[in-house]
């Protein structure tokens, strides 16, 4: 059965829900030539585990280089800065300070983390996949929802299909974690870490 809701707050209160805290994320799609760049750059790579965990392979596992080109950042801080001004930062710029490629092989996964306090923002890139190897996902990150009975009906988190160019841009400190992979296949995607700086508030002369 489908209900029509009233427009009369009066009658049912819809309008007058207010949903604060929600948190932005970007969806986008870097440039073709950024997403070829990615593709030789991440070919030409040593992967291995970082020795804290074992669940998938890194490019460079103490997060300490910035394998990349000029087009390929280019790419990934035009996205950020229009992330930033879609939440109202128009003059907010984006610095690049880490990224790294990963290689996520069948069976693999990626634990539940968060990449503070490296940076303000964070992203991943997707270069060489399919919707069918593991979704990301953001766990809601309002836990004390969970205590309450009468909203545990709401969605505990978001996730994303992986595709071919994909960008996903989101806080540093929102926590995430990737699917197993569960195809036969390795999964590539190069992720990034960078800061925003804004301009100064200029004085009213």
């Amino acid at each position: 059965m489908v209900r029509k809701l009233s427009t009369d707050a009066r009658h049912n209160g819809i309008d007058m829900i207010k949903n604060w805290y929600s948190v932005p994320l970007w969806v986008s799609e870097i440039s073709q030539p950024a997403l070829e760049q990615l593709r030789d750059l991440q070919s030409q790579q040593t992967y291995a585990q970082n020795p804290q965990w074992s669940s998938h392979h890194l490019s460079h596992p103490n997060f300490d280089q910035l394998p990349t080109t000029p087009t390929i950042l280019e790419s990934i801080v035009h996205n950020c800065e229009q992330y930033m001004s879609a939440v109202g930062n128009d003059e907010a710029t984006a610095t690049v300070r880490t990224a790294w490629f990963t290689r996520t092989e069948p069976g693999e996964y990626a634990h539940v983390h968060k990449h503070v306090p490296l940076s303000d923002i964070s992203g991943v890139v997707y270069t060489d996949c399919d919707p069918t190897q593991g979704d990301i996902f953001f766990p809601r990150p309002w836990r004390e929802l969970d205590m309450t009975a009468w909203l545990k009906h709401m969605p505990d988190h978001f996730q994303e299909s992986p595709t071919p160019g994909k960008i996903i841009v989101f806080p540093s400190w929102l926590e995430h974690g990737v699917r197993t992979n569960t195809s036969d296949r390795d999964r590539y995607s190069y992720s990034f870490n960078a800061t925003i700086e804004e301009p100064p508030c200029l004085e009213e002369a």
